[in-house]
C-alpha cells in the first residue's frame, strides 16, 4: 500500500504533482514508461468491467476482513 506522503516525500499536494508522482511510481514499479494516447474500445470496456469489480465492498475491504479473521483466530 502507498500513501501520498510516501510518494511525495512531504511535498505539497498540488494535483499535477500528485499525478506526476503516481505516473513515476507506477512506471518504476512496473518497469514501463507511461504515455498519453487515446483509449481503444477494448481498453474502455476492460476499464469499465474492472471498475465494477473494484467498487465492490468485498474488494475494498478484503484486506481488513482478512486481518480481522486472522486476529480473531489468534485470540
Amino acid at each position: 500500500m502507498i500513501t501520498l506522503s510516501e510518494l511525495l516525500d512531504g511535498a505539497g499536494y498540488d494535483i499535477d504533482h500528485v499525478k506526476g508522482a503516481l505516473k513515476r511510481g507506477f512506471g518504476d514499479a512496473l518497469g514501463i514508461e507511461a504515455r498519453h494516447s487515446v483509449l481503444t474500445g477494448a481498453e474502455i470496456e476492460l476499464a469499465w468491467r474492472l471498475s465494477e469489480k473494484h467498487r465492490s465492498r468485498d474488494w475494498i475491504y478484503r484486506m481488513d476482513d482478512k486481518r480481522r479473521r486472522r486476529v480473531a483466530r489468534e485470540r
